[in-house]
């Protein structure tokens, strides 16, 4: 029986291994466990988290270890500690148990203030733009100015030669001291644009920074103000609470006068009727 039991390898019976459950057989297998440990013709894994069938090619693994793929990972709500698998919950401060109960409202908190951030930026970059547009429109104007004007210099140079060939050896040297003069000046113009795109960098830098840090304080006054609306709403919840039982109990009090003015008001009406009879056998007695 040619057994494969290299990492990468599952077991085989047979003479060849399979690389994977996918995968072509390859012919040529070492008939060792590697890494592994032998344990009845099986390579098991520290004898602790997973062992291979070599039967029907199976990989198990040994709970709190589950199988993904081709290897023993530990299942959720554990970590792996060296061959063993730990309890995540039984390790947690108070402060990871915080952010794990409440991990998904941290999370899209987090997610809302990228999101905040991302939009200021946007609109930031927007205004940017436009004032780099600017910048570069002005400076586009200024180097086409200056063009122009070596352009109209080189046409009244030329009328110059044709009018005063002459002297044309004179122009040519003035000429050429007119085109070292440019060029210094475009130099210097190319160094000037360095110099300002290295500005406009570092004045990006400063402003991302500044909407970082207001967009901190931002954050801070809402939750200054959400405790204080808690606050208030429980001091309110507290006097809805009194006037709920102030209320209650002047309505028992007004339920028992009224039982007590129904019961006077049954007697009046009793003490009438007797008056009323008492009336009328006098009235009898006296006509007889």
């Amino acid at each position: 029986m040619n057994i494969c039991t290299n990492i990468q390898y599952l077991i085989n019976s047979g003479d060849d291994c399979l690389v994977s459950l996918t995968e072509q057989p390859v012919y040529s297998c070492e008939n060792i466990c590697g890494q592994y440990t032998p344990v009845y013709g099986l390579c098991q894994i520290d004898l602790v988290n997973s062992y291979f069938n070599n039967v029907n090619k199976t990989k198990y693994c040994v709970y709190p270890f589950i199988f993904n793929d081709y290897e023993c990972i530990c299942a959720q709500g554990y970590l792996l500690n060296g061959t063993i698998c730990i309890n995540i919950l039984s390790t947690l401060t108070n402060l990871d148990q915080y952010i794990f109960d409440n991990f998904s409202t941290l999370n899209s908190n987090l997610q809302n203030n990228i999101l905040n951030i991302k939009n200021q930026l946007i609109t930031t970059k927007d205004d940017l733009y436009n004032y780099f547009t600017n910048k570069i429109s002005n400076y586009s104007q200024y180097v086409n100015s200056k063009f122009d004007d070596l352009y109209n210099k080189h046409n009244q140079f030329e009328l110059f030669v044709s009018q005063n060939f002459s002297s044309l050896q004179n122009e040519t040297n003035n000429l050429q001291s007119n085109i070292t003069m440019h060029k210094i000046i475009s130099d210097q113009l190319r160094v000037d644009l360095q110099s300002l795109n290295s500005t406009l960098g570092s004045q990006i830098q400063l402003f991302k920074s500044d909407v970082i840090y207001n967009n901190t304080q931002l954050n801070t006054k809402i939750q200054n103000i959400i405790a204080t609306a808690n606050s208030q709403k429980l001091v309110t919840d507290s006097i809805k609470t009194d006037l709920t039982q102030s209320t209650n109990s002047l309505q028992d009090q007004i339920n028992n006068i009224n039982a007590v003015n129904n019961a006077q008001n049954e007697e009046i009406i009793l003490l009438k009727n007797q008056l009323a009879s008492m009336s009328d056998q006098s009235a009898v007695q006296t006509v007889g």
